[in-house]
């Protein structure tokens, strides 16, 4: 017998939003799209793309799971003035886990530290893959910096390796 997911609030299925840099076919996004389809349709999933023309992974996504693609989040690139940063926090309010993968969408998890306490904002769940080709040989330390503050207030971070554990550890002082 399988037990019925449910809110607090009574309602049936909670929601779960993945926000990606891109959703391309590439590993970080299949892994996904793994967890969307393994949950099948006990969970409700909001996927936003930071390039809403890289959408490949979506061609994976089961058809019985509860999937929709959010083209009114705000943007996940560019300056993380106050105001966007309110606006990214009031969003993540109608969700009840946020799920954030890499440095295209390292500002939501910012909105979320910043603003967490003030909305009262779901869990957020970090995942680190890799690193973009301008940090392949050498962590710039200003996203060192920005990642430390960033990921205070994250439930758990996730990485697919010892080394990207190893870097979590010490320049992000993640546990």
């Amino acid at each position: 017998m399988t037990e019925e997911l449910g809110r607090e609030d009574g309602s049936a299925t909670l929601r779960v939003l993945h926000c990606h840099s891109t959703f391309s076919a590439g590993t970080k996004e299949l892994r996904s799209v793994e967890l969307i389809n393994a949950f099948g349709t006990n969970l409700e999933h909001t996927i936003v793309s930071g390039d809403p023309a890289q959408m490949g992974a979506a061609d994976h996504i089961d058809r019985a799971a509860k999937v929709r693609f959010s083209s009114e989040f705000p943007a996940l690139a560019g300056f993380p003035s106050p105001g966007r940063l309110v606006a990214i926090a009031q969003v993540l309010k109608s969700y009840d886990l946020v799920l954030t993968y890499n440095w295209g969408a390292i500002d939501v998890a910012m909105a979320h530290t910043v603003f967490g306490p003030t909305y009262d904002l779901p869990p957020l769940i970090h995942h680190e893959d890799g690193f973009p080709a301008d940090e392949a040989d050498r962590l710039k330390p200003s996203r060192n910096f920005y990642r430390r503050i960033a990921l205070q207030r994250a439930m758990r971070l996730v990485v697919p390796s010892r080394t990207l554990q190893h870097l979590a550890q010490r320049f992000w002082p993640q546990p």
